[in-house]
């Protein structure tokens, strides 16, 4: 397990940075020079008692405006279908009700398309029921045909192999 036995230790030399050339010193006249304005200010007293700052009043805090808690009488109720259905038929009789005629167009296309499907699958359907009857007379016949069988194979074994 030498994996790592046989590798010398090489350490490559780091070439040496040229020396950086330093930067001008800067002069009196560069830095711009920003006085501040002579302020007074008030001279302390030299009384031994100490002062107590003056109060100062908190604004009022505004108040906010109370609001009635909501109760389960007051929350809305969904409409039911046939409510929303009855809105529907008073809305159709009062106003007309416009549709442009590609859509129209497209949507009976829709629908044809819809009914032929539905005639399909009623033919499909009656198929299905004739091949379902079908068969249940095939199993009928091969059960009767079964039944037959166990009779001849009763009789048989009556009259042969019970005289032996």
């Amino acid at each position: 397990m030498g994996l790592f036995k046989n590798k010398k230790a090489s350490v490559p030399t780091i070439p040496q940075n040229a020396p950086m050339p330093s930067a001008p010193a800067p002069t009196p006249t560069q830095e711009p020079k920003i006085q501040a304005p002579q302020q007074s200010f008030p001279t302390q007293p030299s009384s031994p008692q100490i002062q107590q700052p003056p109060q100062i009043q908190q604004p009022p805090q505004p108040q906010q405006p109370s609001f009635p808690k909501p109760s389960i009488q007051n929350q809305p109720t969904l409409p039911s279908v046939t409510a929303e259905l009855n809105i529907q038929e008073d809305i159709s009789r009062e106003q007309p009700f416009f549709v442009r005629i590609d859509k129209f167009k497209k949507t009976k296309e829709n629908f044809e398309h819809i009914n032929d499907k539905v005639t399909e699958m009623e033919k499909v359907l009656h198929s299905l029921e004739e091949t379902k009857n079908e068969e249940e007379k095939e199993i009928n016949a091969w059960k009767q045909d079964l039944v037959e069988m166990k009779t001849l194979i009763a009789q048989i074994d009556k009259e042969i192999f019970n005289k032996i």
